[in-house]
């Protein structure tokens, strides 16, 4: 959808809220992923149990993203070294 597009305007306007950061359950966590679309749990679940922010799970090259059994395995590259 275009930006100048009427629809637009129906859109609220995020607020970002300052304050305490929260902390979901197991059973919450639980929960909440059912209830996401189908492709949003890998990403949630990185964030949730590996500890990684948002850009830093936006950065991930996901041919290297294993989750199988229940295990979250992230690979990450620190640098590359030059042929």
């Amino acid at each position: 959808m275009a930006r100048d597009h009427d629809g637009i305007d129906m859109v609220p306007k995020f607020k970002q809220r300052s304050g305490a950061i929260q902390i979901f359950t197991p059973w919450e966590l639980v929960q909440f992923l059912k209830h996401v679309r189908d492709e949003m749990p890998p990403f949630l679940a990185i964030g949730a149990f590996a500890r990684l922010r948002h850009a830093e799970i936006q950065r991930l090259d996901w041919r290297k993203v294993r989750i199988a059994n229940r295990f979250i395995e992230v690979t990450v590259q620190l640098f590359s070294v030059p042929k």
